[in-house]
């Protein structure tokens, strides 16, 4: 298979080479890859429902076969959605609110010292029926405009929130909408059977053993 790459991806990957450890801009190029996880997640999605011929058609319309660029990337709203819903179901980062108790407190019968550091954890959040309807389902469509004004501020937090909030949300969702319409655009994508797929929690969440699909290039793309 041919290793082509499209043009984001090599800048990424060339400026991390490029960078040195501990470089401001170093750090941030290592934070894209945080991104990757809900990506790879995508793959788990297809098997369950289906190869998103919605999201293929958009891309097809808005791309026209030319590769993504940022003045097309506010038409690729389904495109966006579905990375935010594996977002929502996958979050890379398992606790991204800490808070610290002013006073003694208890919760549903446990005691929370003064001067603990609680986390609010966006893999329960954003499965919780009380934020969510039919949470386990993938939903695209819960990040419309219209559903996403009516949600707890609390509910989606895969990139913290309130001041902490990760400055590179902006940067790390136009990252990911660019790869997925890619990576859509020129391939049909298959899940490789009977593989297990659980769930690894470590810094970032990631699947354990990895999540494995059949790349078939698209005969109508160059």
């Amino acid at each position: 298979m041919s290793k082509a790459r499209f043009p984001f991806v090599s800048v990424i990957e060339k400026g991390k080479r490029n960078l040195p450890p501990g470089s401001p801009r170093y750090l941030l190029f290592q934070l894209s890859d945080i991104q990757d996880r809900p990506i790879e997640f995508l793959g788990h999605h297809w098997r369950k429902y289906g190869d998103m011929a919605k999201m293929h058609d958009e891309i097809q319309t808005v791309l026209d076969g030319s590769n993504p660029t940022f003045e097309k990337l506010p038409q690729l709203q389904y495109t966006r959605r579905v990375f935010e819903e594996s977002l929502r179901l996958f979050p890379p980062g398992l606790g991204l609110a800490p808070r610290v108790a002013l006073e003694d407190d208890e919760i549903h019968g446990y005691f929370i010292p003064k001067g603990s550091i609680l986390n609010v954890v966006s893999y329960f959040t954003s499965r919780h029926p009380d934020f969510w309807e039919n949470p386990e389902l993938f939903d695209p469509d819960r990040f419309l405009p219209e559903n996403t004004q009516q949600r707890h501020k609390f509910a989606y937090i895969p990139f913290g929130a309130g001041s902490h909030t990760c400055i590179g949300k902006s940067f790390a969702l136009m990252e990911s909408t660019t790869i997925l319409a890619g990576i859509v655009q020129r391939f049909h994508i298959e899940l490789v059977p009977e593989q297990p797929i659980e769930i690894d929690p470590r810094f970032t969440l990631r699947p354990k053993y990895g999540i494995k699909v059949i790349l078939r290039k698209k005969i109508n793309y160059p």
